[in-house]
Formats: structure tokens, C-alpha cells, sequence
């Protein structure tokens, strides 16, 4: 089951006594960081895994294993941020990683995750507008993506959840750039989703 970040810390505001809402929201910030640094380990390098949960902007998605969240119970953990841009009505998720604890690898916690937030943003950003055919709304026109820069070695795990590879490369997309350093012959797995409603 999906937890986000943002529900995690309301609910803390909401229900943590006075007196210790702001050491849990702090542990609760912790806890995540330490999460990020240790299952993106192996493959993400340092830099990058600092730069993404050093920005208090960054958004968290964490599967847990139990109906009530407990971080301890969370194989996979991934960081994103939403950036509308007015100009072209576009709304985009930044994936800025998808990790997985070792010893949860390959037994489709990160494909859970995946797919129930790709079910969020459809949610999110379409409401029911989309199952109503006969219904017009303004957020229908709204263009919706997921991009990401990926490892080679989740390629295919991406394909296989309907990302298709961009023509694009990593200094097309300055957002991204913020938190991973261009090298020059580096290649770079850029991918795209278009969410579009049900």
C-alpha cells in the first residue's frame, strides 16, 4: 500500500501531541533520508541521492507492507517533484528515484509502488472528470507526464510499465540537471509516461 509524504506529516500535524509534533515531523524527515541514502546505495551515486533529499521540495512515496504506514515495513521508497508549467498547461512528475531495500529486490514492490502512483496522479489531476465522458472539465486538458533519467539496468522495468525512451537528453531537462551533473559521453535513459484519464 502507497504512503505519501505529504499525508504522512499532515496526519502527524493532526494528531501528534503538541509537545512532540515537531521532534515527529523532524524524525519522521529523518527516518525518510536515511531510507533514501541506504537503498540507493548500490546503484545511485551519493551526490545525486544528497542533492534530491537535501531539498525540503522533494516529495516521498513509500510502499509499505502493512494497512497503516510504519517505515520500518517499507521495501521501496521513491522521490519525486510536481512542476506545472502555465505555458504549455503541463503538469509533470519528476521521478528523481525509485529504490528498492536489497533484500525486497525482484519480488515487484517497486512495480506496486509504480503503478499505484501513476493511480494517484491519474486521480489527482483528473478527479472523475475522466470516467464522464459527457462531463467537461478544465483539468481534462491538462497535459500530465512522468519523466525520468534511469540506470540502464531498469530500462526494461520502465518499458514494462508503458514508459517509451525520449529522443531527449539530460541538458533537456533542466529540472533534472539541478540534481545530477552532466557528463559529457554518459549516456543517458530519459523516459516518459503520458497519464491521461481512464
Amino acid at each position: 500500500m502507497n504512503f505519501y509524504s505529504d499525508n504522512i506529516i499532515n496526519d502527524i500535524i493532526d494528531n501528534a501531541p503538541l509537545e512532540t509534533m515537531i521532534d515527529d515531523i523532524a524524525d519522521f524527515k529523518a527516518q525518510t533520508k536515511y531510507m533514501c541514502i541506504k537503498y540507493s546505495a548500490v546503484s545511485i551515486g551519493p551526490e545525486y541521492t544528497q542533492g534530491v533529499i537535501s531539498d525540503d521540495r522533494t516529495k516521498y512515496v513509500f510502499y509499505c507492507l502493512d494497512p497503516v504506514f510504519c517505515v520500518a515495513n517499507c521495501p521501496s521508497i521513491m522521490a519525486y517533484r510536481r512542476v506545472f508549467d502555465k505555458e504549455t498547461n503541463t503538469i509533470t512528475y519528476y521521478m528523481l528515484f525509485l529504490c528498492t531495500k536489497r533484500r525486497f529486490k525482484g519480488q515487484g514492490y517497486a512495480g506496486h509502488l509504480l503503478n499505484g502512483f501513476v493511480d494517484y496522479i491519474r486521480g489527482k489531476e483528473f478527479g472523475d472528470a475522466g470516467e464522464n465522458s459527457d462531463k467537461t472539465d478544465v483539468k481534462e486538458c491538462r497535459n500530465v507526464n512522468i519523466i525520468l533519467s534511469s540506470v540502464i539496468t531498469a530500462v526494461t522495468f520502465y518499458e514494462e510499465r508503458g514508459f517509451k525512451w525520449t529522443r531527449k537528453n539530460l541538458t533537456d531537462y533542466p529540472f533534472l540537471m539541478r540534481y545530477e551533473a552532466f557528463m559529457e559521453g554518459k549516456e543517458y535513459f530519459m523516459m516518459e509516461l503520458s497519464v491521461k484519464p481512464l
